[in-house]
Order: structure tokens, then C-alpha cells, then sequence
């Protein structure tokens, strides 16, 4: 038999609007962590373009 998450709320007196609100939170939490990946993400590759911009002015490689 395993541990589950129900067995950890009730040792701990963790109420269902408690856990709710935890998991909302985590799931903000979430959504922001990956805003904030896919920015860096865009980021780096504007940079990158920007450098073979300024690297290659008229197209030519």
C-alpha cells in the first residue's frame, strides 16, 4: 500500500478548500514559469537573429 495524497492531508490536517486553493496556485504558478521560459526563449532567438543582422547586413553568408 502506498502514500497517497489523501493520506498526507489528513495527517497534516490539510482541508479540501486548503488543497484547492495549493493546486490553483501551483497551476498559476506554472503558467507563469512557462510565460517566463517561452519569453527567454524568444528572446534568445531575436538576439541571435539580430546578431546575423548585424553580422550580414545584406544578406550575403
Amino acid at each position: 500500500m502506498s502514500y497517497t495524497i489523501e493520506d498526507f492531508a489528513r495527517d497534516h490536517n490539510i482541508t479540501s478548500e486548503e488543497n484547492a486553493h495549493a493546486v490553483a496556485q501551483l497551476r498559476q504558478d506554472m503558467r507563469l514559469y512557462e510565460l517566463r521560459e517561452a519569453c527567454a526563449i524568444g528572446m534568445a532567438l531575436e538576439l541571435g537573429n539580430r546578431i546575423v543582422r548585424y553580422k550580414y547586413p545584406h544578406g550575403e553568408q
